[in-house]
């Protein structure tokens, strides 16, 4: 299967804006993960506390009590604040578009289109409100996003040194960016300390 990315490892441009800039780190599902000694949220060296962070696997069924994971994530409480604000208006983001879509073809589309041509616009609608919305979640992501699988769990950090940290605390490989060029490899060294908070 060929490749997408060029000879400097680095996506096309139409294809860049959809990249991600996360940082990956997999390990095993039954594996609890070795966290860094610090904020993981605001890097400030002396976590004060902890905060729950809770992800599910969607395939597993729709059974409610199966697929979840909670992780507990060092962190000062305001980081950790900001960070379940940020996840909550993510989720509100694409509700409201689609809520917005809908009730823009019930108002304005279906008195003069109605069927599948109402619906075939509702959608095209959607899909290309939605482009920029995710273009903009996957090129400002946040500082750690978790995505469960039947037998992984992938961990997505924002910043570099902490996701070399993690994946040296855990012994696991780190994965760059899709759009990473050669460059931005990991280092020899992961795992540099953080010296003040940011």
């Amino acid at each position: 299967m060929a490749s997408a990315t060029s000879r400097d490892g680095r996506l096309p441009w139409f294809l860049r804006g959809l990249a991600s800039s996360s940082w990956d780190v997999t390990l095993p599902r039954h594996v609890r993960p070795r966290w860094p000694g610090y904020c993981l949220f605001s890097r400030h060296p002396t976590p004060t506390r902890s905060t729950w962070v809770v992800a599910r696997d969607h395939r597993e069924g729709a059974s409610l009590w199966r697929g979840w994971v909670r992780l507990a994530v060092p962190c000062r409480p305001v980081p950790a604040a900001m960070f379940h604000l940020r996840r909550a208006l993510r989720g509100a983001a694409a509700v409201g578009l689609a809520a917005g879509c809908f009730a823009f073809t019930e108002c304005i589309v279906r008195p003069h289109a109605t069927g599948l041509a109402s619906g075939l616009l509702f959608l095209a609608m959607f899909v290309l409100l939605l482009l920029p919305l995710v273009a903009w979640e996957r090129r400002r992501p946040l500082p750690l996003a978790v995505t469960v699988h039947a037998d992984r769990v992938d961990y997505a950090f924002r910043v570099r040194d902490t996701a070399e940290e993690f994946a040296r605390l855990n012994a696991a490989p780190l994965v760059p960016p899709a759009g990473a060029s050669h460059t931005d490899a990991p280092s020899s060294h992961p795992g540099s300390k953080p010296t003040s908070s940011t």
